[in-house]
């Protein structure tokens, strides 16, 4: 397949195109450029700010679209405007478009929120749905609400910093009582998925 990558160059993007590349398939980044280079020229890179203009995919035909990196409606709007017809979309948007509630672990149709918590970048990640929603039923649409990722390339880095917690006999608080469940996945996981997910 050819797939079309925005973003991609950071965590779960880098697993993602690794992936995508393991599996055969052709794939084009579209990105503003500041990690160049990263595969080697085993994949097309195109350069530019989805912000300012998405011109250089205009003419550009995909099988399918991983989006890694829009943040509000108006994200998510252009590139329909450019890539509206694609036959398979896939969005990476957040666990945090939930409202906030006590019964753990949430459904896939908990209520959305956001909580306030997570203020503007919930409130994006929601518009940006809602903007996807005006798809047609016949090309597939696939939203990812994606729980706390862990692994390499992290730019969180929960990892260390839990580990470092323990390592200086510092307390980790647990939340909910530590009766919370809450959901891990590694960025190879995701990877795995969302190439499950495009290829299906």
């Amino acid at each position: 397949m050819n797939v079309l990558v925005v973003g991609g160059t950071r965590f779960i993007g880098v697993a993602t195109v690794e992936r995508l590349l393991e599996r055969g398939h052709a794939v084009t980044l579209f990105n503003r450029g500041s990690r160049a280079g990263l595969w080697g020229g085993r994949v097309r890179e195109l350069h530019g700010d989805r912000r300012e203009s998405l011109a250089p995919l205009a003419h550009e035909r995909f099988d399918a679209v991983l989006d890694f990196c829009a943040y509000t409606a108006r994200d998510t709007e252009a590139l329909l405007g450019v890539q509206g017809e694609v036959q398979r979309l896939v969005h990476l948007s957040s666990g945090t478009v939930y409202a906030l509630d006590p019964h753990l672990p949430w459904r896939e149709d908990t209520p959305l929120g956001p909580a306030e918590l997570w203020g503007d970048y919930a409130r994006g990640k929601i518009d940006c749905e809602r903007a996807l929603a005006r798809r047609p039923p016949s090309v597939a649409t696939t939203i990812v609400r994606l729980p706390w990722v862990l692994g390499p390339r992290s730019y969180a880095d929960r990892e260390a910093f839990v580990f470092n917690r323990l390592l200086d006999a510092e307390e980790v608080l647990l939340p909910g009582d530590g009766k919370a469940l809450q959901q891990f996945v590694s960025a190879a996981q995701v990877a795995h998925a969302l190439v499950a997910i495009v290829e299906r």
